[in-house]
């Protein structure tokens, strides 16, 4: 199956949302819904529209839907069961990943005091504590009125990566560690969790691409075939290391989509 946004039309006649194409062909458009509004001549007008975002899709055929910010229809995701064409679940926050075994992790924002704080919620698991090391960088300089604690990818064992105020972390399930990932990869300007097999992948500022594996504690570091290559953007990992991703040919300007399979050799490198 393959989970798509769709935009707005250039003439604003419907309004944004997301479409899965089912290998049996079918074709559904997820989050329409009928927003109406009065026009100046006094007709209304009803658009079709709610989410923003295709969050994520699983082999179970739930997908996920959700808005970039609060809207008028009082929650921002909404969960499908693409098999059936209906809605199954909806909520407030921003949901942003479920797995097969019905685990999810929203983003959730409390909006009641003069500094709102974003955290996350866990649906069916409970993760470990933050690292007790010092994060690389503070919310708000260390007089903590509010905190962003967002989730980013999960797993099939709820393992998850999470943004803390702008610091990427490996969260296991309860009982296990926690690791900042700056650590074991550097800066990240993309980072994407296998579904399987517990690899972390990571795209840094020069296009340089890490694997690390948390069962071994190894980071590694991909080589791209030819050195013309350049990495501009990372779609995901799976268990066997393979890699999404997209990139420039510098020596043509050629653009294309990308699959990296690291080679057994490939070098290991240290980080503090």
């Amino acid at each position: 199956m393959l989970l798509q946004y769709h935009p707005p039309n250039v003439f604003g006649q419907s309004g944004p949302y997301v479409r899965v194409r089912r290998a049996d062909g079918a074709t559904l458009d997820l989050g329409l819904m009928a927003y109406t509004y009065s026009t100046s001549d006094g007709g209304t007008v009803s658009v079709p529209s709610c989410c923003g975002i295709g969050a994520d899709l699983s082999d179970t055929r739930l997908a996920v839907a959700r808005s970039y910010s609060y809207d008028a229809y009082g929650y921002k995701s909404l969960t499908f069961d693409v098999t059936r064409g209906v809605r199954v679940d909806s909520t407030a926050g921003q949901l942003v990943a479920l797995n097969n075994a019905g685990q999810s992790v929203e983003a959730v924002t409390d909006a009641s005091g003069l500094y709102w704080s974003t955290y996350l919620v866990p649906h069916g698991f409970t993760p470990a504590d933050l690292p007790n090391t010092l994060a690389a960088s503070d919310c708000d300089r260390g007089i903590g009125r509010y905190s962003t604690f967002v989730p980013v990818d999960l797993d099939e064992s709820a393992n998850l990566i999470a943004s803390y105020c702008g610091n990427l972390v490996w969260v296991p399930p309860s009982g296990g560690t926690s690791r900042w990932l700056d650590r074991l990869v550097g800066a990240s300007r993309a980072v994407h969790l296998s579904r399987t097999g517990q690899i972390v992948a990571s795209l840094d500022p020069t296009g340089a691409i890490y694997l690390w594996r948390p069962a071994t504690g190894r980071t590694t570091r991909v080589q791209t075939a030819g050195t013309s290559w350049t990495i501009d953007s990372l779609a995901a990992v799976n268990g066997s290391g393979q890699i999404a991703a997209h990139g420039v040919d510098r020596s043509t300007g050629r653009t294309a989509a990308l699959l990296l399979t690291p080679a057994a050799s490939a070098s290991t490198v240290a980080r503090r």
